[in-house]
């Protein structure tokens, strides 16, 4: 009987590990990221020098062959050079080209309801302190801004239409920063374009104008709330509105829609400058979008450097009270044009019926299609679909989970 268990428990061990076997060269794997060429989306190797390596392990499935879609995580096989994950930019066929940090397809930037990956938080405020990344103007008594936790209320009152008096103002560059693991900023060295800013507000008075702006080169761009004066209390009129040295002074606006706003309660919302299209999300729901064909240069902006001069984000209001909550900035991925000019750097590359342009999330220090070029299908071997360890930092990935300002 005691031979007959053994014999048994032994047959079960060998299935055991024929099963685990098949599913490991044929089903999925899994991997481990040692390089920092996909944070934040996936971490690898030691996040600042001289801390120990921070590698996540993902689950990878074999998916050999199929083509897959823009923005897909994939695990890239080349000969003799070790599996990366990278994501994928380009498809077979297309025509692709990094141009001031932004992708081209076929010429064109991708359109407002195209599919794209999440952008990457800058500034939390449940993880930094507004006070060292927000700047307001000048002295006044009382305060025009008090906070009380993580909420700020703004006395705006007094503040005449137009003055920045009521601002609360970003001051620290818009580059291509994230957050570790342990909700530290890692500071970038690139200066990004696209640029999202997200809270919660809500108002304390009637009138007045509430204020969220962006800023790139030489354009800022609003939106504004302000009271529908024929309608009722809740009735308001939301606008993007921009101002440029072409303009000399003036505004320019390039949307507007009715919204309602009930006082005294919370709102959300979503101000997105992403591929030179603005968009405002309210409560989870696009309200109003606008694009434009490009960037005016700032008029004090060097030949050479950041072409950006001053605050890139900020929020605020003149003529009333309110409060603001869960604030958030947050950026579009960025390419640097480092690399081979002939892989899509300097000029288009015309991609071949069998192959795909790869790029790794963090541009700066990834190496990818932009050095060793495109890929050939065949080179894909699988999917990463969740990090598996370690176990506190265990998720689902998702390749894309939102549109432009979505």
């Amino acid at each position: 009987m005691r031979s007959e268990r053994i014999s048994r428990l032994l047959w079960a061990l060998f299935a055991l590990v024929c099963a685990v076997l098949v599913l490991k060269f044929f089903v999925a794997d899994a991997y481990r990221i040692t390089s920092g060429s996909m944070r934040p989306t996936l971490f690898g190797g030691a996040i600042r020098p001289g801390e120990q390596p921070f590698d996540e392990w993902v689950l990878v499935r074999y998916r050999s062959g199929v083509v897959p879609n823009r923005f897909d995580l994939v695990v890239v096989d080349r000969e003799g050079a070790h599996p990366v994950v990278k994501r994928v930019v380009a498809l077979p066929g297309e025509t692709v080209r990094i141009l001031d940090g932004d992708l081209l397809i076929d010429g064109e930037r991708l359109p407002p309801t195209a599919p794209r990956p999440a952008p990457i938080v800058v500034f939390d405020d449940e993880l930094q302190t507004v006070e060292d990344y927000f700047d307001w103007q000048g002295e006044h008594d009382p305060p025009r801004w008090r906070h009380d936790g993580l909420v700020w209320t703004l006395d705006a009152k007094d503040v005449p239409q137009g003055s920045n008096a009521g601002m609360m103002l970003y001051h620290r560059e818009l580059r291509d920063d994230y957050i570790d693991p342990e909700g530290r900023r890692v500071v970038g060295r690139r200066t990004v374009n696209d640029g999202i800013l997200e809270c919660e507000f809500s108002t304390r008075a009637r009138g007045g104008r509430l204020r969220f702006e962006l800023v790139e080169k030489g354009d800022t761009f609003e939106a504004r709330i302000e009271e529908s004066k024929s309608e009722g209390a809740s009735a308001h009129v939301l606008r993007i509105v921009r101002r440029s040295p072409s303009l000399k002074g003036r505004e320019k606006v390039l949307a507007e829609t009715k919204v309602q706003i009930e006082p005294l309660r919370w709102s959300a919302i979503r101000f997105a400058n992403i591929d030179n299209t603005l968009s405002v999300t309210l409560d989870g729901a696009l309200v109003l979008r606008a694009s434009y064909e490009r960037n005016e240069p700032h008029p004090l902006a060097p030949e050479a450097g950041d072409q950006s001069i001053g605050p890139r984000v900020g929020f605020g209001g003149e003529g009333l009270r309110a409060r603001f909550r869960h604030i958030r900035v947050l950026r579009d991925l960025h390419y640097t044009a480092a690399g081979d000019p002939r892989n899509a750097v300097k000029a288009p590359l015309r991609l071949g019926p069998d192959e795909v342009f790869v790029l790794g999330d963090n541009s700066r220090v990834s190496n990818d299609s932009r050095h060793f070029g495109p890929v050939r299908i065949s080179d894909l071997i699988g999917r990463p679909v969740a990090v598996v360890w370690p176990f506190a930092r265990m998720r689902r990935l998702r390749a894309v989970v939102s549109t432009a300002g979505e």
